[in-house]
């Protein structure tokens, strides 16, 4: 004797249809949440790149003005045996001098920090080679415009609206408990039998409908319906409150934006009058027309000039990148020229 029996409960409220929905809407909030996820690591990687040429640039000023002072030194050297200055003024430029290997080897190891952290965020080798990329500006778009942007196209927003209606659909879950529920069996059995008698039934199918309804529960599913609603009107508070700081996180970009295209362009005037002013009195110190204060006080004014250049350089294309980032448009999208709209001030 076999047989063979096929049982199926379904609720009349449709929970399983409603289950089967919010599986769905899961499998999309993941995938936002892993949109979102990717964006944060390319921004993270975008900073531990313009992190590394600032090291960059910060080695090579250090470089440039051991070479520069060494020069100076040697002038002073020769000026001392000529007899035109005394040696104090060679004492002040080996001090001077000996700061700056001390700020070479110190930018040196920064270098080679950003450096290895940079390979590694990356997952490449330490041996890699930069393309600098140089600074573009581009026309604005309103302040309102990018808000807008940004709650239409931010994968985490997207991902918030999920939630929200992961949560209402939940309630629906809960409340179809108090619904009955049908169940649908099929049977069948076949039987061999050796010898047969008369009443002796070889196959037989049949099939039974249970209507079940839930009578007492203790409460149970009034608290479950309860509970749903307290977490959809949390995560429709949560939802309203993320809006409003994509909001603000898009303003202060916007706003740190416009600060550092000022700083880049005021930086780049300083640097032009600190190159010009050092000449000027490089020159002037070889035929005795400047002191060696002048000279020291020329070169630091030139190094913090560089300085200042290069963080404004870098900081200025952190933050266009960083406004891509928070207005939703994919960053790999942007650097590769697909962006649809540009939107740096």
């Amino acid at each position: 004797m076999w047989g063979a029996r096929i049982d199926e409960t379904l609720s009349l409220s449709g929970r399983e249809f409603i289950s089967y929905s919010l599986s769905r809407d899961n499998v999309e909030k993941s995938r936002y949440d892993f949109q979102s996820f990717r964006e944060e690591f390319l921004l993270a990687v975008s900073l531990a790149y313009f992190e590394f040429m600032k090291a960059c640039k910060a080695l090579e000023i250090a470089d440039s003005n051991v070479e520069r002072l060494s020069k100076y030194r040697e002038a002073a050297r020769t000026r001392l045996k000529a007899g035109e200055i005394t040696k104090t003024t060679v004492l002040r430029a080996e001090g001077e001098l000996s700061g700056a290997l001390s700020d070479q080897i110190k930018a040196r190891n920064a270098y080679e920090s950003t450096r290895v952290f940079l390979a590694r965020l990356v997952g490449i080798e330490r041996d890699f080679q930069i393309r600098e990329v140089p600074v573009t500006e581009r026309e604005a778009a309103g302040l309102e415009a990018l808000k807008d942007r940004a709650l239409k196209r931010r994968p985490d927003v997207k991902s918030a609206e999920t939630e929200v209606r992961i949560a209402e659909k939940q309630i629906g879950v809960s409340r179809g408990a108090y619904w009955p529920s049908v169940n649908v069996a099929g049977v069948y059995t076949s039987t061999e039998q050796s010898p047969e008698t008369a009443s002796y039934n070889r196959e037989s199918a049949y099939g039974a409908v249970t209507l079940n309804f839930p009578i007492f529960e203790g409460g149970l599913r009034r608290a479950e319906v309860r509970e749903s609603e307290s977490k959809h009107r949390q995560a429709e508070f949560q939802y309203r409150d993320f809006l409003k700081s994509v909001s603000v996180e898009v303003e202060n970009t916007w706003l740190d934006l416009l600060a550092q295209k000022g700083i880049y362009k005021s930086a780049q005037d300083q640097l032009a009058y600190a190159e010009d002013n050092i000449r000027a009195v490089a020159k002037q110190f070889e035929f005795g027309l400047a002191s060696s204060l002048d000279v020291i006080d020329a070169n630091n004014l030139l190094i913090s000039a560089q300085k200042l250049m290069a963080d404004a350089t870098y900081n200025y294309q952190y933050f266009i990148l960083r406004l891509q980032r928070v207005t939703g448009t994919p960053l790999m999208d942007y650097v590769s020229g697909a962006a649809d709209e540009p939107t740096n001030p």
